[in-house]
């Protein structure tokens, strides 16, 4: 639909995609960002997940935990010289990114793999599980999408899209190229001129 009303507005949508791959981007994104946000840990965590470091790295090569609770907390307790491996697999890929934009003002795609879902109490970010047109999900799964923007750097714009067969709102993002936000807001202004602007559902 958002594709759509942007070709309606005179916009010229083709299906590309930069030449970045997926699975190796979430696995360096999500590197950095749990080195990250393991600054935050209490020093006794850090320090007891720092110990479990052989025991994981064992899991993880036999296949038995190749992204759950054990790559966690490697990634918790990643060495400089693996943060920064992630980074040169960053840095490549923003210039992936930047060859791209030459030819593309913006990406059009969607923001998670679901709607708004019921909220989770059980388990943890590693454990928990979504579900996407029927079929279990691991929830990390939700980082996908907005990885594009969020791990290379790419200014991004929300923008609704109308809603789906259950009257669930859905939202899209447009990811454009570095200090053209300008252009990213003249689109998505496109698209609500054709689709609306957002409507909350009723409560």
């Amino acid at each position: 639909r958002a594709g759509e009303a942007l070709a309606k507005q005179g916009a010229h949508v083709a299906h590309a995609k930069p030449d970045i791959g997926g699975e190796t981007m979430m696995l360096s994104y999500r590197a950095i960002l749990t080195a990250i946000v393991s600054l935050g840990f209490p020093q006794e965590m850090f320090e007891t997940f720092a110990a479990m470091n052989d025991a994981d790295r064992k899991l993880v090569a036999d296949g038995k935990d190749v992204d759950g609770a054990a790559a966690n907390r490697l990634r918790a307790t990643a060495r400089f010289r693996e943060v920064a491996a992630a980074q040169v697999v960053q840095q490549a890929m923003k210039d992936k990114l930047a060859t791209f934009f030459q030819k593309w003002d913006a990406v059009l795609m969607p923001i998670s793999p679901v709607t708004a879902f019921k909220h989770m109490q059980d388990g943890d970010f590693n454990s928990r599980i979504l579900d996407v047109d029927g079929k279990p999900v691991p929830y990390p799964s939700l980082l996908m999408w907005i990885s594009l923007a969020t791990f290379l750097h790419a200014p991004a714009i929300a923008v609704p899209a109308g809603r789906t067969a259950s009257g669930m709102p859905v939202g899209v993002q447009l990811v454009g190229r570095w200090r053209s936000e300008d252009r990213l807001f003249d689109y998505a202004a496109a698209i609500e001129d054709v689709l609306g602007g957002f409507e909350p559902p009723p409560l």
